[in-house]
């Protein structure tokens, strides 16, 4: 979703540096601020047509591919703008931290060798903190 930061007061806006995001329910961008009262609703025309009072806000965002593409490792982590539209092999998170979380517990890195010889073989029994420290080792390696 789009939004766009006030940098210049016209009649009738909200105060400088009010930001404004785009709505998914009508073609508009809104403005709320509950704590006093305000509600400001524009048409998105008037906000992405009038540089001279909007300008964009661009958040980064982390996105995780699963496949290797011919710029990027499958499983590592790329900054992308906030409007990336992924596909469908890929995620996005909000903070490098998150993104890194997913490739923790998503990466495939051990094999059912792996698993067997690590585990107790007649009930398989694992050891958490073996385990998450067998799973550390494979993915950096």
């Amino acid at each position: 979703m789009r939004k766009f930061r006030l940098k210049k007061n016209y009649p009738g806006s909200p105060k400088i540096g009010s930001v404004v995001e785009e709505s998914d329910s009508v073609s508009a961008y809104i403005y709320e601020d509950v704590e006093n009262f305000i509600f400001f609703k524009t048409p998105k025309r008037y906000v992405e047509d009038n540089p001279e009072y909007w300008e964009e806000v661009i958040e980064n965002k982390f996105m995780v591919s699963t496949r290797n593409s011919a710029f990027l490792n499958a499983y590592s982590v790329a900054k992308v703008k906030s409007n990336y539209k992924c596909n469908e092999y890929e995620e996005l998170f909000d903070s490098r931290e998150d993104a890194e979380a997913y490739i923790f517990y998503n990466k495939p890195c051990l094999s059912l060798i792996d698993v067997l010889t690590f585990s107790n073989s007649e009930c398989c029994v694992f050891s958490l903190e073996k385990l998450k420290d067998l799973v550390e080792s494979k993915q950096n390696a």
